[in-house]
């Protein structure tokens, strides 16, 4: 009679082993089926961007929106930033709540917001004028780049019904 209960509790053992094996691997694949979302980061890497890249304005008008200084990498960054193409008639400036800048300290996985402006001399008159920002890492291995188009047109009347 005792072996037989010494097989019972080897089965009840061999049993309760298999239940805990069964439900680790179902946490392993949920764990995973979580993490498919979610994209490894490299250890570096930088993104400039804006949320529109083509804006229209009416004669005079300066242009304001807000850039994003994306950190994708694990390594905290300085981005050094330069407005690279200014046309001719416009200036440019990037901008934090008090001061021009002209670089941004951006910890890993992290983003930090600035503002691009762009003033027209009064001579501007209607057309296509391209800017372009430049962000680059202090040791200048990563860069990243964005293009902003300011259509510059004469208000119409089906304009300002929109």
């Amino acid at each position: 009679m005792r072996r037989g209960s010494v097989g019972q509790k080897s089965v009840l053992i061999f049993s309760i082993l298999i239940l805990f094996a069964v439900a680790g691997a179902a946490g392993a694949l949920a764990q995973a089926d979580k993490d498919k979302d979610v994209l490894p980061r490299p250890e570096r890497g930088i993104a400039i961007y804006s949320e529109f890249s083509g804006v229209v304005v009416p004669p005079g008008e300066s242009v304001r929106m807000e850039l994003t200084a994306d950190n994708k990498g694990k390594t905290d960054e300085n981005f050094v930033l330069k407005i690279s193409q200014v046309p001719k008639g416009w200036r440019a400036f990037l901008k934090a709540p008090n001061f021009t800048v002209d670089s941004i300290p951006v910890p890993a996985t992290k983003t930090r917001t600035l503002t691009f402006l762009a003033e027209p001399d009064k001579t501007i008159k209607p057309g296509n004028y391209q800017f372009q920002v430049d962000a680059q890492t202090e040791d200048g291995k990563f860069t990243s780049t964005q293009k902003i188009n300011v259509t510059v047109r004469e208000k119409t009347a089906a304009a300002e019904d929109f």
